[in-house]
């Protein structure tokens, strides 16, 4: 039986609503940083952080949210981690993902990305590790630098212990004109038997995948069948939807050299293999899934640029 996952989250990823539909419906506990003081309330606001929103947003999801204390103590400990993770990047490595990048932009999605990475670690330090705990990215690009891992190439063996495999699954999402009603949609869906047990069926055949630690040709057709099942109920329960790829990378150990395989697709979905190429410690231990959400429709394709705006300093 696989585990239940939690996501984690920044303190600005309830500002898009709609962005929290899949992983309302993808993951069994939604893990957020709440302001632990009016201090705290006041300086969020001040960054446009919009702590109320956050708030009506814990209060929709109820059961599904879990708040993590955010205020002097943990700010001090997201600086010093910030500060390490800079001093990594001033070292670029020959295969490596990572540059150095003075992109406000960037430096703010690093920012975020830190954040969901210790709450993470509060979570299963106050809640044991009967669960998954993940970092939910917003795009390829995000997971690619911070899990420093590049598409692997098909006929590379020599580095067979250092790969993983890339899932990706075109789902249907609830797509009202109101973010918050399609948000209190997949609310109600997550609190369904029936959509929870389809949920449960795709996660137990993504960790046999990893337990299996080899694909096979029929791997996609049964992760789009899969997703099939939870597309019905979607369907069911919103008039008005949308089609959204997310991708998750399943770490794992590779014995065999049919195991690095070309990319498999069926449509909705796509297997394919993803090496890890820079030195720091990974967030995948073995076993371990992290969840990523990417609009392309193939993991291969660059991530569209950016807006240089940001909100952080």
């Amino acid at each position: 039986m696989a585990k239940k996952r939690w996501a984690t989250f920044s303190v600005a990823d309830h500002l898009n609503i709609r962005s929290l539909v899949p992983d309302v419906l993808l993951f069994d506990r939604l893990a957020f940083p709440y302001p632990s003081d009016e201090g705290e309330w006041n300086l969020w606001n001040k960054e446009g952080w919009d702590p109320k929103l956050l708030e009506d947003c814990l209060l929709k999801l109820d059961d599904l949210a879990i708040p993590v204390e955010w205020g002097d103590k943990q700010r001090q400990a997201f600086r010093s981690n910030m500060e390490q993770a800079d001093a990594l990047e001033q070292f670029t490595f020959a295969t490596s993902v990572w540059v150095r990048d003075e992109d406000p932009h960037q430096k703010w999605e690093k920012a975020k990305q830190m954040t969901r990475g210790m709450i993470a670690d509060f979570v299963q330090e106050k809640r044991g590790t009967d669960f998954w705990v993940m970092p939910s990215y917003r795009s390829r690009d995000a997971f690619l630098k911070d899990q420093g891992v590049k598409i692997a190439a098909t006929d590379r063996k020599s580095r067979r212990a250092a790969l993983a495999l890339l899932v990706g699954q075109r789902m249907t999402v609830p797509d009202d004109a109101d973010p918050k009603v399609a948000l209190g949609l997949v609310i109600d869906l997550a609190h369904d038997d029936a959509y929870r047990r389809s949920r449960r069926d795709l996660h137990n055949w993504q960790e046999d995948v990893i337990q299996r630690e080899q694909s096979t040709k029929d791997d996609a057709q049964d992760l789009a069948d899969l997703i099939s099942d939870l597309d019905s109920h979607v369907t069911k329960a919103a008039k008005n939807t949308r089609k959204q790829w997310l991708f998750f990378a399943l770490k794992r150990t590779l014995g065999a050299a049919e195991a690095v395989h070309n990319p498999l697709s069926a449509g909705s979905a796509i297997v394919e293999s993803v090496e890890f190429v820079s030195d720091r410690k990974r967030e995948l231990p073995l076993g371990r899934i992290a969840a990523f959400h990417h609009v392309h429709q193939r993991v291969v394709e660059p991530s569209v640029p950016r807006s240089k705006w940001c909100r952080f300093s």
